[in-house]
């Protein structure tokens, strides 16, 4: 009999000021960046050719892939669209303060398809903000960090193309270092593209979620650069291992020391558990990853009914220099994927009362609100849940921290759709040339999370029951576990015959959306593979709205009512009480996850 088991720790992004002994410091500053934009929606007359391909084509080849017959005018993108340039006149452009969602601002458009909440989501959108560096900072790394921009994202600095990011999704930096100035104010743009007929799903449109400039010093730890892993655990001591990787831009390689000091909680409210130290050489114009083993004792763990975070505080120096600084929380638990037992955290049996959730926040729209997600996360722990889908894509990075916090148990996903395409022009257009940069990116941003216990390769992907579905499944996964050895990876299916022709070999947990009638069959076909509900049922109302007459049929209203009754379902779904397991399958079939679409706002 096949167990998954996986010891887990996080360690989730935060910036923390603490004293250093150190002469100088050249340590990484990073400020929000969301205040004083400009904003149009459209493209000027006269635009050169800023179609997808060839935006997505400039984006590829920024970030170093090799793509067939790129020439170097990518780099020359859009220096003869004035919206890009400088010295263009946007006073005439709205103020707006980011995070943005410009199609939430329409009216409603009874004609167009409700799957985006039949608004005018569709299009482009400009963003523009002046901004200064310091002399003091000249000779120094600059960087723009997007948390998720819908879509196609293009940024320029004075004038001059530095990058995006086509999947709206994927938060993701650019280099500006080259282009930006430090005696005279900068300019930056950015265009969105939202193409019509995306997603089956409310994407909204815009510069949706938080935008950080980031300053470092030319040998700096690179981002998402921490990663924290627990060898072993015990009621006594945890073994963890500390990896972190450093970047050098220099033309010399670099001496430094590496340290990191482990606190339980809030640093500047307690001493060290833990302190660890490392000489590394970083090569000249190159990265190097250097593993720091750290012993915790008495380890206090991270469940669901107590969420004990830790921090590490990790530094770089060189001589007296402080050359960078970040700060990381993370949680130690042990979590055990058992066929025959189901789901362990710490040793004991889980059976997760989860919900699926999209990223947007209902007639709020998908520019992020951390008031309104608390809120959401209240509502949920009032309805007993302890679990999260993140269904059909990866959230905003600070959803996984409320996670953290209050001990939800969270499924992180990456796609909607792989190579067959659901709508014409969905993320099938992207996923030959970004898969695996938007699977590793999700990875490598969020894996560090006590909360999240699974990967998501793909959500009812239309190709599953083919032997191409199951090459490409194996590849995700193979690239999920390069990233991160600790979790397992799932998708997402909803076809019955997924479970026996071969698609659940290539996943390490297999998950059915709906189905419920397949639970036993498959766990007596497949003895040593967990399996749990993906999405177990889906009941739509819209808040006491009624259409007359309303039919007693399982498909009416699918785009002219929304159903307010648990008899009354879409023909896609089962109803509540269906997708409810019983005790006869309780013992290994963990978790049970509701799709849910209401706005808990």
């Amino acid at each position: 009999m096949k167990r998954h088991s996986v010891f887990l720790s996080v360690a989730a992004a935060l910036l923390l000021m603490l004293p250093f002994v150190c002469v100088s410091s050249f340590a990484q500053s990073r400020i929000a960046f969301d205040d004083d934009w400009r904003f149009w929606q459209g493209d000027p007359e006269g635009a050169a050719d800023l179609s997808r391909e060839v935006i997505d084509k400039a984006a590829l080849a920024a970030i170093g892939a090799v793509y067939p017959n790129v020439s170097s005018a990518v780099n020359d993108l859009g220096t003869d669209v004035v919206f890009s340039q400088a010295s263009f006149d946007d006073s005439a452009w709205r103020s707006i303060d980011l995070p943005h969602d410009w199609c939430i601002e329409h009216e409603f458009q009874p004609e167009l398809n409700g799957e985006s909440a039949k608004l005018p989501c569709d299009g482009v959108g400009w963003y523009r903000k002046r901004f200064d560096l310091s002399p003091a900072e000249a000779g120094r790394r600059v960087y723009l960090d997007i948390d998720g921009a819908m879509s196609d994202s293009a940024v320029w600095v004075n004038g001059e193309y530095v990058g995006g990011w086509p999947y709206g999704y994927t938060s993701f930096r650019v280099d500006l270092t080259a282009h930006v100035r430090f005696d005279q104010p900068n300019v930056i743009a950015i265009r969105t593209f939202d193409p019509p007929d995306s997603s089956r799903w409310y994407t909204g449109s815009g510069i949706y979620r938080h935008v950080w400039l980031v300053t470092a010093g030319q040998t700096h730890i690179s981002r998402w650069g921490v990663e924290a892993n627990t060898a072993s655990l015990s009621a006594s001591n945890a073994d963890v291992a500390i990896a972190v990787q450093a970047e050098n831009h220099t033309s010399t390689p670099q001496q430094v020391t590496i340290e990191c000091s482990i606190y339980r909680g809030d640093p500047s409210q307690s001493s060290p558990v833990a302190n660890v130290r490392t000489a590394v050489s970083v090569p000249h114009t190159g990265v190097q990853r250097q593993q720091l083993p750290v012993s915790i004792p008495r380890p206090a763990l991270w469940s669901p009914a107590t969420p004990q975070l830790y921090t590490a505080v990790v530094r770089l120096t060189q001589g007296n220099s402080l050359l960078d600084s970040q700060t990381v929380r993370f949680g130690l638990r042990s979590v055990e994927y058992d066929p025959a037992r189901g789901l362990l955290v710490n040793g004991e049996h889980v059976y997760i009362k989860g919900i699926c959730i999209h990223h947007d926040l209902g007639t709020l729209g998908a520019a992020f609100n951390e008031s309104a997600m608390e809120r959401r996360f209240d509502r949920f722990k009032e309805m007993g849940a302890n679990a999260i889908r993140m269904t059909v894509n990866p959230p905003a990075p600070e959803v996984l921290d409320m996670a953290d916090e209050r001990g939800f148990l969270v499924i992180d996903e990456a796609f909607d759709a792989w190579a067959e395409p659901k709508r014409k022009n969905d993320y099938a257009s992207l996923f030959r040339d970004w898969h695996a940069h938007d699977l590793r990116a999700m990875i490598r941003r969020d894996r560090n999370h006590p909360s999240v216990i699974m990967w998501t390769s793909g959500n009812e992907i239309p190709e599953q029951s083919t032997a191409e579905g199951r090459r490409i499944s194996a590849e995700l996964t193979a690239i999920a576990h390069e990233e991160d050895t600790t979790r397992p990876v799932t998708s997402a299916a909803n076809s019955a015959s997924s479970g026996y022709d071969g698609f659940q070999y290539t996943v390490d947990v297999f998950g059915y959306n709906y189905h419920p009638e397949q639970y036993r069959a498959f766990h007596r076909a497949n003895p040593s593979i967990p399996i749990f509900a993906t999405e177990s049922s889906s009941t739509i109302s819209s808040r006491g709205e009624y259409f007359f007459p309303v039919a007693r049929s399982r498909q009416n209203g699918l785009h002219d009512h929304a159903f307010t009754s648990d008899e009354l379902i879409y023909a896609w779904t089962v109803s509540l009480f269906a997708g409810m397991t019983d005790e006869r399958v309780r013992n290994y079939f963990f978790p049970e996850l509701e799709d849910s679409r209401g706005d808990y706002t």
